[in-house]
């Protein structure tokens, strides 16, 4: 089964989180597939492009995408990344060790999820 996700981070464009994901995508494994695609806009200046990744939900491709966003948001001082399906969100704060990162992934499979953010700022509860 294949899940279509959408990704987004807080302080980098459509274009530039798919080119830092592309360096975590398991070295040439290809773990899961990007896919960037215009949305209309009414807007100027706002970014029209949204990132999905096509993910496979009985292989560790999920994981691979959890784990290859975690690691753009260690980057950031104080970033954490959010899990999201239809009725449910969980927060990942950044660092979070590999066993933990497993039950993430788990839950996500068994929900279903729908998107993964990138967030700056102080991680509440």
């Amino acid at each position: 089964m294949q899940a279509l996700v959408q990704i987004s981070c807080d302080y980098l464009n459509a274009v530039e989180l798919q080119k830092e994901l592309d360096s975590y995508n398991q070295a040439g494994a290809d773990a899961f597939e990007l896919q960037l695609r215009k949305t209309p806009s009414r807007w100027r200046g706002v970014d029209q492009n949204i990132l999905l990744a096509l993910v496979s939900l009985a292989s560790g491709s999920l994981g691979a995408l959890i784990t290859g966003m975690l690691k753009i948001a260690e980057k950031k001082q104080d970033s954490y990344i959010e899990l999201h399906g239809d009725n449910w969100s969980v927060k990942v704060p950044s660092g979070t060790p590999h066993s933990e990162i497993k039950k993430y992934v788990a839950l996500a499979k068994s929900k279903t999820i729908k998107e993964v953010k990138i967030i700056t700022g102080f991680l509440h509860d």
